[in-house]
């Protein structure tokens, strides 16, 4: 059967993400560097170092300039002018490390732009917020990608309520998860916002909130965060 695209969802889709690229050209100056930039990074390569901890695992993405992980980058302090990360932050388990650590990276008055996924419009819907208080729990308990405390909730929602194609490589022949296998993918979801539980997270730090998109036009299931470091 033809499936007949909704013409409406195009033409949102497309003056969403012209918006989007728009609020990231305004904001995203100078020399960056985007964080897990996958098939379509949102920002010029031409004054855009990319880095992701896997490596080019999609054909159609770009060969990163910098393998790493998003809790260790490897540039000297005050090295960027921004930073821009999407759908990435929710893969770390201590996500305050992380941030601490893209802070180090960026100048004064530097920008950090997030695209994250709300946790009421995902299939990460029923899991339990990540407030700031937990990331500080987290954070003292220096918690890495062995840490055990979110799957449960991972299981049962992130798993249970989408189709992953992904899941039928991520079981043993008993059906039961590889848990193994999904961390080193990359595939666990750590953690669950709103850009509510966001924005306190990006004050904790001092950062000063300059854009907030609750519902991205292109991404329903997204939100976005400007913040000058």
């Amino acid at each position: 059967m033809l499936k007949l695209l909704n013409p409406n969802k195009i033409v949102r889709c497309f003056l969403g993400n012209l918006i989007t690229r728009i609020i990231i050209k305004k904001y995203c100056r100078g020399q960056g560097i985007e964080v897990g930039p996958g098939s379509n990074p949102y920002c010029n390569h031409a004054n855009t170092i990319y880095a992701d901890k896997f490596g080019r695992k999609d054909p159609k993405s770009p060969t990163p300039d910098i393998i790493c992980d998003a809790s260790s980058i490897p540039a000297e302090d005050n090295s960027f002018d921004f930073l821009l990360s999407s759908h990435c932050l929710e893969h770390c388990p201590d996500v305050l490390k992380v941030l601490y650590e893209w802070k180090r990276v960026i100048k004064p008055e530097g920008k950090i732009c997030l695209i994250l996924p709300h946790g009421r419009r995902t299939f990460d819907k029923g899991r339990t917020l990540s407030t700031l208080e937990h990331h500080i729990e987290d954070y003292n308990n220096n918690v890495d990608t062995k840490d055990t405390t979110h799957w449960e909730q991972y299981e049962k929602y992130t798993i249970g309520q989408a189709n992953h194609l992904w899941l039928q490589d991520a079981k043993f022949p008993d059906g039961s998860l590889n848990r193994n296998w999904i961390v080193k993918q990359g595939y666990m979801h750590y953690h669950v916002w709103t850009q509510n539980e966001m924005i306190e997270i990006l004050q904790h730090f001092g950062f000063r909130i300059l854009v907030v998109i609750e519902e991205m036009l292109e991404r329903p299931d997204s939100f976005l965060i400007i913040v000058e470091v």
